[in-house]
């Protein structure tokens, strides 16, 4: 699984990465999110996968690493450079405050 910590995605945000995030709505909405982040629920993400560029690297988030990794195994599975943010939304958050 290739996987990427909390603060290595937020290092990476001043480039741009293209960020999914497969939570539910009401985990987008209430919870908050990574800036710049795609909100694609895990649901969805087949019937929507063609609005993501195969040729950059993707980061998918969830709230603990676990979706996200579904995610990722499917997204490579079809062709896609994939990454997990190991721990999820928690992680980030939890970095943010004590990182």
């Amino acid at each position: 699984m290739k996987e990427m910590m909390p603060y290595e995605v937020e290092q990476l945000l001043k480039h741009k990465p293209v960020i999914v995030d497969v939570r539910e709505l009401s985990e987008w909405m209430t919870n908050g999110h990574i800036p710049g982040a795609i909100h694609i629920p895990l649901g969805q993400l087949e019937e929507r996968a063609a609005e993501l560029d195969r040729t950059v690297d993707v980061i998918v988030v969830c709230r603990s690493g676990s979706r996200s990794e579904t995610a990722c195994e499917w997204l490579r599975a079809s062709g896609y450079r994939a990454y997990n943010m190991k721990g999820g939304m928690s992680s980030w958050y939890w970095d943010k405050a004590y990182g």
